[in-house]
């Protein structure tokens, strides 16, 4: 019965994987992660993970992140080093549920000699932003260093920009080992070291191979090469089509940038209304400057209908999120430079 039941989780998670990705059945992620908690129930704590995860970001199920962490319990539990480590991440930075950074540490601190880098990449980032721990920077590039060296790429590209400014070989080899390992971020500060030395194109190929590996997360730099000219021909539209890709992988800046344009007629007619989405984006992916540039296009009454009510909402939400743009306008968003 243990090895039918074993059985049954392995299939229930296989059949919750090609109805994930569309993997020979068609997309449909509700069912997905129906069958992920089904495979928990019958023990199988990987697949604990994945419905944690699906219930705290609302993938295929009404978000619900108690009920996710529910889950995530159950695979720390079962050893799942993975369920583990995002636990830590949802009590370390109160992910739905009420923040617990010394709970979080307890956890990262138990899982990352056991089961390696992910979790020691994650124990560092409290190290690095004080969460929970004290800000100690040498710890977080100790536990940095380790995770690199087992083969985590994110922890080389941590490492090889934390180390930029006080070993550079060090730090560019780094960036180069987690690139390798599929990490985009290793490959932008590839990219960056290029620029600085003065190598424009080798700079725009590691910004593409980036670019390639996660294109929702790493075409920024590549976006802002394409809208200066910088190391490649210049193509407005080739930028603004990485931006919008950007954008919807969530980067503020990036609709920023979009926002702007649209607003100020960059290379285009000016479209008051989009520029309105694309700040109202911003400002949801908590830029400041994003709600305050939103706020001045509805209190104006030039290019849009005033709205005050809204204006005045955006303008308080650009305060919350950043108290300096109360005091001071912020400068309108232009491409940020690929360095």
């Amino acid at each position: 019965e243990p090895i039918a039941g074993v059985a049954r989780a392995g299939e229930q998670v296989a059949g919750a994987i090609a109805l994930l990705w569309g993997l020979g059945a068609p997309l449909d992620s509700a069912r997905a992660a129906l069958d992920f908690a089904r495979a928990c129930d019958l023990g199988m704590a990987r697949a604990c993970e994945d419905a944690g995860n699906a219930y705290l970001v609302g993938v295929g199920v009404q978000r619900d992140p108690a009920r996710g962490l529910a889950f995530l319990q159950r695979g720390c539990g079962g050893g799942d080093a993975r369920a583990c480590e995002m636990m830590a991440v949802v009590y370390a930075f109160g992910q739905g549920v009420p923040a617990d950074p010394a709970r979080a540490r307890t956890l990262l601190e138990d899982t990352c000699p056991r089961h390696g880098p992910r979790a020691c990449s994650t124990l560092a980032l409290l190290f690095v932003q004080g969460v929970g721990v004290p800000h100690d920077r040498d710890r977080a590039r100790h536990l940095f260093a380790s995770a690199c060296d087992a083969g985590d790429g994110f922890s080389c590209a941590m490492l090889g920009r934390a180390l930029r400014k006080t070993a550079p070989a060090a730090a560019l080899a780094r960036a180069r080992r987690g690139c390798a390992l599929g990490d985009d971020r290793g490959c932008i500060v590839v990219g960056e070291a290029a620029r600085e030395a003065g190598d424009d194109g080798a700079a725009v190929a590691a910004y593409q191979q980036a670019c390639d590996l996660a294109p929702s997360t790493g075409c920024g730099p590549l976006a802002a090469a394409y809208a200066d000219g910088r190391g490649v021909a210049r193509d407005h539209a080739r930028a603004r089509d990485l931006y919008r890709t950007t954008c919807d992988g969530g980067d503020a800046h990036a609709c920023e940038v979009l926002g702007a344009w649209a607003r100020d007629g960059v290379e285009q007619a000016a479209a008051p209304a989009d520029a309105l989405a694309m700040f109202q984006e911003a400002c949801r992916l908590m830029a400041p400057t994003g709600c305050d540039a939103a706020a001045a296009l509805l209190s104006d009454g030039r290019a849009l209908a005033a709205d005050p009510t809204a204006a005045q909402a955006l303008r308080a939400r650009a305060c919350e999120l950043g108290p300096t743009v109360c005091a001071q306008r912020a400068p309108r968003p232009r491409p940020r430079p690929a360095r």
